[in-house]
């Protein structure tokens, strides 16, 4: 039988995209544009899943999720068009299996409708299987350990045999130990040439070994290892931050998230989805000092913020270089999950260079993606984002930002944006309240071979333009929607996030040589890039 989704949003547009795509996916769809229909469905149809928008005419997501939990384990899958971390906790919270920020691509939803199924049939197979094992079955009781059978009549024990002549096998056995004795005592006076010890030092246990260094001792008179150690010189530089927000049905909700003091003054870098849309931000310091804090600037693009306090006594976290990372390296990740301040969690750099096209944990009107973040598998839950990543010397490497997670918590995929990054934008914050990001005027998608041979593309590679913004640098210098961007200033740019990536690395006002391809046609033009509009 197919699988039954009901989908709840009022965009009757979005709930027909959604209906298509999945019932060509083999899904059973069922929908409704509010949540009286919703609930009326729910009850009727006994759906296998709900994909559930927060932000109905009559009764919002937070309710219907709630009468629903209150009766069944159907799974819900959340959506809104709201980033805060407080709608997202509230969400959780009331017991929805996962939470979507839009806009989302309808393959993300596909994919999160099949793991969270998955799941569901999963923990059902394993009850079912703990109530086989815990249950007995109709009739058995606890049953006692059979006695011993016994026979009544025992036969007649066998006659004695008679006694053998000693050789044979006992002068083969003999034999076997003289000849095991001879190599011991080879092996034992030859070994001094092999591993230059005395032999009898290597019966007691004294030859000759290799010296092991405990690299985890940082501190001998102390004893304190590395960790305890980065623990001990990070920690009283982060900090929990409170928010508060108001819905758009007026309702207020609280978030919880992490920062860290980055300059003297009181200045913390935190996350822009953290303060976003905030009516009061307040931060309670390691030594439990509270405070309230004013947002200095934020910058959507690149998902960082500063705010400011006054009066505290926190010491300024130390700055390192993300440049310098490897993969590999250990790190640390430092933050209040769920609101347990000063957690400390350890892991590694599990790459770097990660783009993440489809991650828009900022502003859900903000298509920019996450560029050029660090993954790590240190953990890193809601209530983490704006906590610092360290590296082992207690140097902050990254601001945590996000996760990919199937159920709403880690599972060893964190992404930080890096310090050199995060360094940048907050001086700018901290000089001028925002961030002016160059902008080449184009939106557009990487062209893969596959993409090339489908559409009988001239390159298998570039940045494919799918439309030009009016008015904008690639407008007036003539590009056009289909035209494909192979090069950079000469450099080869092999997809959309690169070329993303190296016009933000420049600044408003600058130039670049634009290589491209009309149809099988290659030309050059120079472009002035301008400022980023903070509409897009």
């Amino acid at each position: 039988m197919k699988p039954r989704i009901l989908v709840v949003d009022d965009e009757k547009r979005l709930v027909g995209l959604i209906e298509d795509y999945l019932e060509k996916r083999g899904y059973d769809v069922l929908a409704a544009y509010d949540g009286k229909a919703a609930l009326e469905l729910w009850e009727r149809m006994a759906p296998d899943l709900m994909v559930l928008d927060i932000m109905l005419p009559d009764i919002d997501g937070y309710e219907i999720c709630r009468r629903v939990r209150e009766r069944s384990e159907t799974p819900i899958i959340m959506l809104s068009a709201r980033s805060e971390e407080a709608d997202k906790l509230a969400g959780l919270g009331l017991g929805a299996d996962h939470y979507m920020t839009k806009p989302f691509s309808l393959r993300e939803l596909s994919a999160r409708i099949e793991a969270v199924l998955r799941r569901s049939e999963l923990d059902w197979m394993k009850g079912s299987v703990k109530n086989m094992l815990d249950e007995p079955k109709e009739g058995q009781g606890v049953r006692a350990a059979a006695p011993p059978v016994v026979p009544t009549h025992a036969a007649p024990p066998p006659p004695p045999k008679p006694p053998r002549e000693r050789g044979g096998k006992g002068k083969l056995f003999a034999s076997m130990v003289a000849l095991s004795l001879a190599v011991a005592l080879a092996v034992l006076f030859l070994a001094p040439l092999a591993f230059g010890a005395n032999p009898i030092d290597i019966l007691r246990g004294k030859g000759k070994t290799q010296t092991v260094t405990q690299t985890q001792i940082v501190n001998p008179q102390t004893g304190q290892t590395a960790t305890e150690a980065v623990a001990a010189k990070i920690t009283p530089s982060v900090v929990n931050i409170d928010v508060t927000v108001q819905g758009s049905f007026g309702q207020t909700g609280e978030g919880i998230a992490s920062g860290f003091f980055f300059r003297d003054g009181g200045y913390i870098l935190t996350n822009n989805h953290v303060v976003q849309g905030a009516t009061s931000v307040s931060v309670t310091t390691a030594d439990g000092k509270d405070f309230k804090a004013k947002v200095v600037g934020t910058d959507p693009d690149t998902d960082l913020a500063v705010i400011q306090v006054s009066g505290a006594t926190a010491p300024v976290a130390d700055l390192g270089n993300s440049s310098d990372l490897q993969v590999g390296q250990e790190v640390m990740a430092v933050g209040s999950p769920a609101g347990l301040e000063q957690t400390v969690t350890r892991g590694i750099v599990s790459a770097l260079h990660r783009n993440l096209p489809d991650f828009h944990p900022s502003n859900a009107q903000n298509t920019t993606p996450l560029l050029d973040v660090i993954q790590t598998d240190a953990a890193i839950n809601p209530g983490n984002s704006g906590g610092p990543l360290v590296d082992m010397s207690g140097k902050v490497v990254g601001v945590n930002s996000a996760i990919y997670s199937e159920s709403g918590g880690s599972e060893g995929l964190g992404f930080s944006i890096p310090i050199d990054t995060a360094k940048a934008i907050a001086d700018q914050l901290v000089s001028s309240g925002s961030v002016s990001h160059a902008f080449l005027g184009i939106s557009g998608q990487t062209v893969t071979p596959a993409l090339a041979q489908a559409n009988g593309l001239s390159v298998d590679y570039g940045a494919l333009i799918a439309d030009v913004y009016a008015g904008r640098s690639a407008t007036q210098a003539g590009l056009q929607r289909g035209d494909i961007i192979i090069a950079l200033d000469g450099t080869k740019m092999a997809s959309m996030d690169q070329l993303m990536l190296y016009v933000r690395g420049k600044s408003v006002g600058s130039k670049v040589k634009v290589t491209y391809m009309r149809a099988s046609d290659r030309h050059d033009v120079d472009v002035t890039l301008q400022a980023r509009p903070g509409t897009l």
